[in-house]
Formats: C-alpha cells, structure tokens, sequence
C-alpha cells in the first residue's frame, strides 16, 4: 500500500461516523463499551447492572451526539454512552424497561435538545 494511500485511509477513519468506533452491548448481567477512536488506542470498559446508582441525559442540540451517563457505586466518575454509537439506541431502551431512567424523562430529553435530566430525579434535574 502507498504512503499516498495509507494517507487516504487515516483520514476516511479520522472522519468516520460515531457508530462505527464507538460500540455498547449488554446481558443480563453487565454493559460492555468498547471504542477505537481514530488515532488512539484501542479500549474497553465494564459495567455491571446492580451498580448503577444513576444515569444523566445529556442534549448536545443536534451538532454532537447526546450522552447517556451512567454513574455506579464503583467510581466518583460517570461512564458515557454516546446514543449514536453502534447499541446506543438498544442500550436506552434497556434502561428504560429496567427502571434505570424514567420513560417521561426520556420522553422530555429527546425533545430538549439541550437538556439534562436526571433518574432518580433530584432537585437539580430538569
């Protein structure tokens, strides 16, 4: 292969869409999230269902994707889920049939665009 080639592919992949580096799946015991950003390392991450303790919807207005955050009882920081990455769609209806987020919530959230909303609700989610 070329260097003009290899040139050609590294940017088709810089611009390539979220869904196709970005993945989330899940069972009946965890949620799995796994990512090869163009130009980065390789990664992937864990989640088991019993410790979430809190999930966030992030609008972005339409120029990024909205972000699921979900907040465990492992770690002070959230773990995000882009819902246009590939089973990001999947991954919110799970959560909803689950009781994790709140299908009012969810309702309200996707016609906010710049939202945040918050399950559990607390005083200071929208």
């Amino acid at each position: 292969m070329s260097i003009v080639q290899k040139l050609f592919d590294r940017l088709k992949r810089r611009n390539a869409p979220l869904s196709e580096w970005y993945q989330v799946s899940f069972d009946e015991l965890r949620i799995n999230i796994s990512a090869q950003p163009p130009g980065k390392d390789a990664w992937e991450q864990s989640i088991t269902w019993a410790t979430i303790i809190r999930v966030l919807w992030q609008g972005e207005g339409g120029l990024v994707s909205d972000g699921v955050y979900l907040f465990t009882s492992e770690r002070e920081e959230s773990y995000v889920v882009p819902t246009e990455s590939k089973g990001g769609d999947r991954l919110v209806k799970e959560l909803i049939n689950r009781g994790y987020f709140s299908s009012d919530k969810f309702t309200k959230a996707v016609t906010d665009p710049y939202g945040f909303y918050c399950w559990p609700e607390d005083e200071q989610s929208t």
